[in-house]
C-alpha cells in the first residue's frame, strides 16, 4: 500500500499541475493593437479615392478658372464702356460663378465624407477578418490620440495590418 502511495501523490500533482495551467492560460486573451491612422494613410484603397478626389477637384478648378476668365473679360468691357447690357451680363456672371463655386465645394465635401466612410467601412471589415483569421481576442484601435499610452513592440500589429488590409485590397487574399 505504501508503495502505491508515492505514484498516486505524484499522480495528484501533475494532474493538479495541468489543471492550474489549463484554467490560468485559459483566462488569457489574445490582444494586440494597431495604430489605426499609420493603417488609414498606408491603405491602397484610401490613396486610390484620394486620387479619384484630386481629379474632380481639378475639373472643378478648371471649370471656376474658366468663368473667371470670362467674368475678368467682360470686366474689362464694363470699365471701358458705360453699356447697362455689359453691367447687367457681369452681375449675372458674377452671382453664377459665386453659385458653381458653392455647389462645387459643397460637392467636394460630400464626396470627400462619402469616400472616408467606404475607406472606414472596408477597413473595419478587414480589421475583423484579420482578428478572426489570427484568433485575437482583441484588437485594440489607437488613432494616434494616445488612448494606449505603452505597451510592448510584440502586441503592435499595425505593420502587419496593414500589409494584410493592401493585400486584401488588392486580391491576394481571401
Amino acid at each position: 500500500m505504501n508503495q502505491l502511495i508515492g505514484p498516486l501523490l505524484a499522480l495528484c500533482l501533475l494532474l493538479s499541475g495541468t489543471a492550474l495551467y489549463l484554467a490560468w492560460n485559459q483566462g488569457t486573451a489574445a490582444t494586440g493593437y494597431v495604430d489605426l491612422a499609420r493603417v488609414y494613410e498606408e491603405f491602397q484603397y484610401k490613396k486610390q479615392l484620394e486620387q479619384a478626389l484630386y481629379r474632380v477637384d481639378q475639373q472643378a478648378q478648371y471649370l471656376l478658372d474658366s468663368m473667371e476668365i470670362q467674368l475678368n473679360g467682360v470686366a474689362q468691357l464694363v470699365s471701358t464702356n458705360a453699356r447697362t447690357d455689359l453691367r447687367e451680363e457681369y452681375r449675372v456672371l458674377q452671382r453664377d460663378y459665386a453659385l458653381t463655386e458653392r455647389e462645387l465645394i459643397d460637392q467636394q465635401r460630400a464626396t470627400a465624407q462619402e469616400y472616408d466612410e467606404q475607406i472606414w467601412t472596408q477597413l473595419n471589415q478587414y480589421l475583423q477578418d484579420f482578428a478572426q483569421g489570427g484568433q485575437y481576442d482583441y484588437l485594440i484601435g489607437t488613432r494616434g490620440e494616445g488612448t494606449i499610452v505603452g505597451g510592448g513592440a510584440e502586441y503592435d500589429l499595425t505593420d502587419e495590418i496593414i500589409e494584410y488590409v493592401n493585400q486584401r485590397y488588392d486580391g491576394q487574399m481571401d
